[in-house]
């Protein structure tokens, strides 16, 4: 499957169900340090990491759950259905529960509330920097 279309994969990733959100990156290296031989990096001064290949045996496949288990912004996403998968992972990790959210703040001046649009994208990072710091 090659995911709903909601999120802008990285144009390195190969076809399949994981992938890095692009531009999402911040050159952490902790999926890389998980999982060498699925994640890769670009050899840019800026680098973003990609996924090189797609998880095949249960190994890997725990690998890419680590992954998606261990990363702060939700860069790393599951486009999959496979419900054995589906039931490890945080659900704000596939793109199959992922909804449209835009962050608001009550405005008690004007009596209404203020829709924020971090980024044009509504799946973007910092809109999920915005849901760890005030719904967490």
């Amino acid at each position: 499957m090659e995911g709903t279309g909601r999120f802008d994969r990285h144009p390195l990733n190969v076809p399949g169900d994981f992938y890095v959100e692009n531009g999402c990156c911040i050159a952490c290296g902790v999926p890389e340090s998980i999982a060498p031989e699925l994640i890769g990096r670009t050899e840019e001064e800026v680098w973003h990491c990609y996924w090189k290949k797609q998880p095949k045996t249960k190994e890997e496949i725990k690998q890419a759950v680590d992954i998606l288990h261990s990363q702060e912004l939700g860069c790393h996403r599951y486009a999959g259905t496979d419900s054995e998968i589906l039931k490890q992972l945080p659900k704000d990790c596939c793109d199959l529960y992922s909804t449209s959210f835009v962050p608001a703040i009550f405005d008690p001046s004007k009596s209404r509330q203020i829709q924020l649009a971090l980024r044009e994208q509504e799946h973007g990072w910092l809109t999920r920097v915005w849901r760890k710091l005030f719904e967490s």
